[in-house]
């Protein structure tokens, strides 16, 4: 298990080896590099010329998945960004993305309006 703290300007993560800390920061430069170019792009910086095979946990099937749940600031409703990643025919695709937040302590997450909910992308359009 890691551990993440956060302090005024700076940030920091600290746990014994293999327990993710690298994998953490990885995922962020995807999100990053899928944004200002495109998922496939991402992928092949991330896992070389092997991209979403290299990337894909080892002896896993179907898409890959990140799920960020965050706050805004501490008294702020939990959010969730979910992205769902797989391959067609020897490319990426964005085949979801919702981002959501849960309104209080109680009751199901909102999901943010239907624009923002995208199907079956092509791989080289931009998620946002």
């Amino acid at each position: 298990m890691w551990k993440c703290g956060i302090f005024p300007a700076s940030a920091s993560s600290w746990g014994a080896n293999g327990t993710g800390k690298s994998s953490l920061f990885s995922v962020f430069e995807f999100l990053k590099d899928s944004l200002t170019a495109n998922v496939n792009t991402a992928l092949m910086r991330l896992g070389g010329s092997r991209g979403f095979a290299e990337v894909r946990s080892r002896d896993s099937q179907g898409p890959i998945e990140i799920e960020l749940k965050f706050r805004t600031n501490p008294d702020g409703p939990l959010t969730t960004y979910l992205l769902r990643i797989d391959e067609k025919e020897g490319r990426a695709l964005v085949v979801g993305e919702v981002l959501k937040y849960r309104r209080g302590s109680r009751g199901r997450p909102l999901g943010v309006p239907q624009f923002f909910r995208r199907e079956r992308n092509r791989g080289n359009e931009r998620t946002r």
